[in-house]
């Protein structure tokens, strides 16, 4: 991860940017409309308003995926580091995408980070076919409260099918994420 003083923004993204990504992710929660393709449409909506769309050669037809095989060439694709509000947050196995019940559906989900309380994060993300916000805290994965408060929310939904140790939480389901400052920068 880019290395800077405290309150810089590495050359390419600004503030302004995260922000808008920011306020995007809010304002689709507020005003969502239910989609077939909810990760992949939503995610997109979200960076069309925030103009993050305008500045990388990607779109949803491409899926999560192909967004992170474009931030791994920007080297914008992190599996660890601390979130920041405006990162785009990612999950694997969220569902059995290619219905054959194992763990091997990767990059199956993906949000926007909101908010960052210590190492607890708020994000805006897809479950099911709609927006909601989620709790996710990759440091505890496995546990489901602290203090009386969600760290991490569930992600998938369990099925009959499911092996004997799948994993549902937020924490759990973690992959990484996408800086949108490194994203656009190069």
């Amino acid at each position: 991860m880019a290395a800077g003083k405290a309150g810089t923004t590495p050359k390419g993204g600004t503030p302004a940017t995260r922000a808008r990504i920011v306020t995007a992710a809010k304002e689709a929660l507020k005003h969502q409309t239910q989609t077939s393709d909810p990760s992949d449409s939503a995610l997109e909506e979200i960076m069309k308003k925030s103009d993050l769309l305008a500045r990388i050669d990607w779109s949803a037809s491409k899926g999560i995926p192909g967004l992170v095989k474009i931030a791994e060439k920007k080297r914008a694709y992190h599996s660890q580091g601390s979130l920041k509000a405006g990162d785009i947050v990612l999950f694997h196995n969220v569902f059995d995408a290619n219905r054959n019940g194992e763990n091997d559906d990767w990059y199956t989900g993906a949000g926007v980070v909101v908010e960052c309380r210590a190492a607890r994060f708020a994000a805006v993300a897809s479950t099911g076919r709609e927006l909601r916000m989620v709790y996710l805290k990759p440091d505890d994965p496995h546990r489901r409260r602290l203090d009386g408060q969600v760290v991490n929310s569930f992600l998938r939904a369990p099925s009959r099918t499911d092996k004997p140790r799948q994993a549902y939480m937020a924490g759990e389901l973690y992959a990484g994420f996408i800086d949108p400052d490194e994203l656009i920068e190069k």
